[in-house]
């Protein structure tokens, strides 16, 4: 039997390779321009340890939010630098994938007290300013940037101890069990907190000591946590254990907890069952 050797010009072959890279290409999600973006400081708990961190979010929220913007960290001694470059797209265009900002959390790390020389370059754009870290307050100074929103320029640390979140239910009937919860959350010692007035990050405390926190729009009854703890673990881990468990489809809790010692995070949210002490940083932000 012959063979039949197909034998094609040497230009043809390459337009099929360029066709094929081209394609490749198209496959990979790219980029796209970087404009104005937001900035927040924050700080979690990292084995016993403040642990900063900085959140930019755009200011449009057209974008998949499966997008983010791309970062870099340089740090060197006192002087820490940040790049934004672009955004990066993914490869989920085609997918009905609901709209809001690129956002980006950047870790700068268990830093000391003292003064940091803070560079932030979004896009082409080039601030320099300050991150002041003081025992109570940490506090971002730049002036006349470009690009780049401070959102808040003080932000009051947390005191270890400090638990906040809320108890959730959809029927008023539910709310006697509501407050059976912070009534045990008395009885351990837990007692409401009295903290200064001023922005915290995750949470907020007005003139008249007032908390206010973010609470999702599904919620429609609550009662608040905001409260200092700082015994052991289990017996506020048992608690709400218990009443997430008994009254699992009467109440919802979500608790966050600024502990000092044991395990890795300053979070405790058994909003699952036997969910427990969480083994991750607390990183979530608040539009107080």
């Amino acid at each position: 039997m012959k063979k039949r050797i197909l034998i094609l010009p040497i230009t043809l072959v390459l337009a099929i390779v360029l066709v094929t890279f081209a394609g490749c290409e198209d496959d990979k999600p790219g980029t796209t321009p970087l404009q104005t973006v937001n900035v927040d400081v924050y700080e979690t708990v990292n084995y016993g340890a403040k642990y900063m961190f900085m959140h930019f979010e755009t200011d449009l929220d057209t974008y998949p939010v499966t997008y983010s913007i791309r970062h870099g960290l340089e740090t060197n001694g006192n002087n820490i630098e940040i790049n934004l470059p672009d955004i990066q797209k993914d490869n989920y265009d085609d997918l009905n994938i609901k709209k809001g900002s690129a956002v980006a959390d950047v870790g700068l790390g268990t830093l000391e007290n003292g003064v940091y020389n803070l560079t932030i370059k979004v896009a082409q754009n080039i601030n320099t300013g300050t991150l002041t870290i003081a025992d109570s307050v940490m506090t971002l100074d730049f002036q006349a940037p470009q690009a780049l929103t401070i959102n808040h320029d003080t932000v009051r640390r947390i005191p270890f101890g400090t638990v906040w979140g809320y108890i959730g239910y959809n029927n008023v009937a539910n709310a006697s069990i509501a407050q059976a919860v912070l009534d045990s959350m008395s009885g351990i010692g837990a007692l409401p907190a009295n903290y200064p007035a001023g922005y915290y990050g995750y949470f907020s405390v007005d003139d008249t000591g007032a908390f206010t926190q973010n609470i999702p729009t599904d919620v429609e009854y609550y009662k608040t946590i905001f409260r200092y703890y700082n015994g052991a673990a289990a017996p506020l881990d048992q608690l709400l254990t218990f009443y997430n468990t008994e009254y699992y489809n009467k109440i919802s809790i979500v608790v966050y907890w600024f502990y000092a010692s044991g395990a890795k995070s300053g979070a405790i949210n058994p909003g699952r069952p036997d969910d427990g002490i969480h083994e991750e940083l607390l990183f979530f932000k608040s539009d107080n």
